[in-house]
């Protein structure tokens, strides 16, 4: 594991501190309404430029673990799989479909959209349009192939 909230805390410059420059990994988020649901990237989540950029990354993906679902990119070769932004938490797709906010656990600042995912009509956690959330905690896994 190499980032837990409940071990870490919850500031995005601490995910990124741990985080930044190790790929791929798997991102499993637990909300305050008890869903599980969370993304893999094959992008790291270092931010190339000031500010923020969108990442092409091929493979990546998002689930929902309470209703065992995974989304696939729209278009696998998208450039907008994740966003990076030394403020912002793990964040997948353009518009997000998954953003956590700095401070997460603190307020109901993360949400899921429905925009570069195949999630059907409605966003990755069942709403339409942008969904607001708390995160409870969050934990972040290198993957490692054998």
């Amino acid at each position: 594991m190499l980032f837990n909230t409940a071990k870490d805390g919850d500031r995005s410059s601490t995910f990124h501190y741990y985080c930044d420059g190790i790929f791929p990994t798997v991102i499993v988020i637990l909300d305050t309404s008890g869903r599980r649901f969370g993304g893999f990237t094959t992008q790291n989540w270092c931010q190339s430029s000031v500010g923020g950029n969108y990442s092409r990354a091929p493979y990546s993906f998002i689930f929902n673990l309470s209703n065992k679902e995974k989304y696939e990119l729209n278009d696998p070769f998208t450039n907008n799989a994740i966003y990076r932004h030394n403020s912002y938490g793990p964040t997948f797709g353009n518009g997000h479909d998954i953003y956590l906010a700095d401070q997460c656990r603190s307020s109901a600042n993360c949400s899921c959209n429905k925009s570069a995912y195949n999630t059907g009509n409605t966003n990755l956690i069942g709403g339409n349009g942008s969904t607001s959330f708390q995160v409870s905690y969050y934990e972040v896994y290198q993957v490692i192939y054998e």
